[in-house]
């Protein structure tokens, strides 16, 4: 086969032409160094893998965390939406009680359980937050023509207030002047006997 000379390795004797002849020591560091790549490339592909593996966990871990911030921002815009539908109908709510109240004045003493048939969104709101009051009249007169009955009456009647018809008229006297006598005539007078 092949002898050793000088550390030289000599390919054997073939009848093919002689290849370049590498020394043994030379092969033996390339071998070396190959084999010290190759472990080291080992060793980076799996620090390689263990980097991609937390970087993965990281990127797990963050879109969790968005998620988690999304879960957040939706409940706050639920319940910021929650709040401003409140404050929609708190606002709705005191406009029809100022508009009621401005009927209310204009029509008079009506009782408010027969307000709630008054047409009050057709109140117009003027942009200073003002009632229209040409609307407020006009709804008024609506509200009259359709109910009347509940529309109090205008002459005030009660026990203070003069005696209707002409009975003042028929006593010629004051009552304080007149006799018992006098007093009794008046009475079967005004009472048609």
């Amino acid at each position: 086969m092949s002898e050793e000379n000088n550390g030289v390795i000599e390919p054997a004797k073939d009848s093919n032409p002689p290849a370049e002849t590498v020394a043994r020591k030379a092969y033996e560091e390339v071998s070396g160094d190959m084999h010290k790549y190759k472990s080291k490339n080992k060793q980076l592909d799996m620090e390689l893998s263990e980097t991609k593996a937390k970087l993965k966990t990281i990127e797990e871990n963050q879109l969790k965390e968005q998620a988690q911030w999304e879960e957040l921002y939706k409940r706050e815009k639920d319940k910021s939406g929650e709040l401003e539908g409140k404050l929609h109908n708190e606002k709705n709510l005191f406009m029809r009680s100022v508009k009621l109240g401005a009927l209310k004045s204009e029509l008079g003493d009506v009782k408010d359980v027969y307000l709630k048939h008054a047409d009050v969104d057709e109140i117009i709101v003027n942009d200073d937050g003002t009632l229209g009051s040409e609307s407020v009249k006009s709804v008024a007169n609506s509200f009259r023509q359709s109910f009347p009955e509940v529309i109090p009456s205008q002459s005030n009647t009660n026990i203070t207030s003069p005696i209707p018809g002409n009975f003042n008229q028929s006593i010629e006297k004051p009552l304080s002047e007149m006799t018992y006598e006098q007093k009794v005539a008046q009475l079967k007078k005004l009472s048609g006997e």
